[in-house]
């Protein structure tokens, strides 16, 4: 859809409005740098993070490794982890019916 979106603001450049020729033009550039940062610094990011994941380090700390025969993931840090967090405080807060509402 970025590509459709993409030539659908090109189309609109064309536009005899001298606003709306300039509000495509913009979004224009825009989609295409999203998608660009997609294909490039996301898909990097992302196979970072599977290597990471492939030497069994944690998220917040990764300079720390555990052995490969734990049945755990990670290992245990002295301090809570996010995940720890959004499971302990985040999550129950979300659950509340006032702020469901």
């Amino acid at each position: 859809t970025s590509l459709t979106d993409f030539f659908a603001f090109i189309l609109g450049t064309s536009s005899a409005l001298p606003g709306l020729s300039t509000f495509c033009f913009y979004a224009a550039v825009g989609i295409f740098a999203d998608y660009m940062l997609q294909i490039t610094f996301f898909a990097g990011w992302m196979t970072l993070d599977a290597y990471r994941e492939s030497k069994r380090r944690p998220d917040c700390c990764c300079t720390c490794c555990c052995p490969t025969d734990m049945e755990k993931p990670c290992c245990d840090p002295p301090y809570p982890t996010l995940q720890t967090l959004n499971t302990t405080y985040y999550v129950p807060l979300l659950r509340k019916p006032t702020v469901k509402a």
